[in-house]
């Protein structure tokens, strides 16, 4: 939840007002039917001209690759990981169905030996929470500088 809130406070602070309307981020996790409507009114509840739903968020470590090299004692084992953001945005304007935007972040964060690259266990993403809200604000980032948000 500590990522959703951040990512709802970076877009909301990286986006200008459009058009001199308002902008809203909707404060929940909005999954269900009818959430087209539930949107709309909370848009006239607040005069927004735009809102941006956080359909779905993950923030994960994918392993990449495994290397395995061979020296005086056998065998030895580099699993390498990246670090990645998986976020599905829907974008409203007022009075249109709202669009789905999924966008995957990912960026290389370390690398460690492991005995068996199937077996390989990677960084623990709560521990690494810091790292966890870069990769979440890059995502947003790029959310935000795709062309077709400010149509």
């Amino acid at each position: 939840m500590e990522l959703v809130d951040s990512l709802k406070q970076i877009l909301y602070e990286a986006t200008p007002p459009p058009n001199g309307g308002k902008l809203i981020v909707i404060p929940e996790l909005i999954r269900d039917t009818g959430s087209e409507s539930i949107v709309q009114t909370l848009m006239v509840e607040n005069n927004a001209y735009k809102a941006i739903v956080i359909k779905k968020m993950d923030a994960f470590f994918n392993q990449t690759e495994v290397e395995v090299t061979k020296d005086t004692d056998g065998k030895s084992r580099t699993a390498y990981y990246d670090i990645c953001a998986n976020i599905t945005y829907c974008l409203y304007n007022m009075g249109t169905i709202g669009k789905d935007t999924e966008i995957t972040s990912c960026e290389f964060f370390t690398k460690r030996n492991v005995v068996s690259g199937l077996f390989a266990a990677g960084p623990d993403i709560v521990g690494k929470k810091k790292d966890a809200f870069k990769i979440v604000r890059k995502n947003a980032l790029s959310y935000l500088s795709q062309e077709t948000f400010w149509k």
